[in-house]
């Protein structure tokens, strides 16, 4: 960039600190949105148990066993 804008030492320098100060921001930001994605993987599998315990709490012995191996079968919808 430097050369082919023809960019004095200063002014390098100051575009130098400009991207690495972005850099940062864009490091920061997507530290961020990990952290959310991650925050929601928790909920997601928070409901996903919530409505396990609910079904197994309407099963017999039988059913729950054989919901118990759906559920450990990857892939398996709920409403399967």
């Amino acid at each position: 960039m430097k050369r082919v804008l023809q960019l004095n030492e200063a002014q390098a320098a100051k575009v130098k600190s400009i991207l690495n100060s972005f850099e940062i921001e864009i490091n920061e930001l997507h530290q961020k949105i990990e952290a959310a994605r991650m925050k929601d993987m928790e909920g997601m599998e928070k409901i996903k148990t919530d409505q396990e315990d609910q079904i197994s709490k309407i099963l017999n012995d039988d059913q729950k066993n054989k919901f118990d191996e759906l559920n450990d079968e990857p892939g398996m919808p709920p409403s399967a």
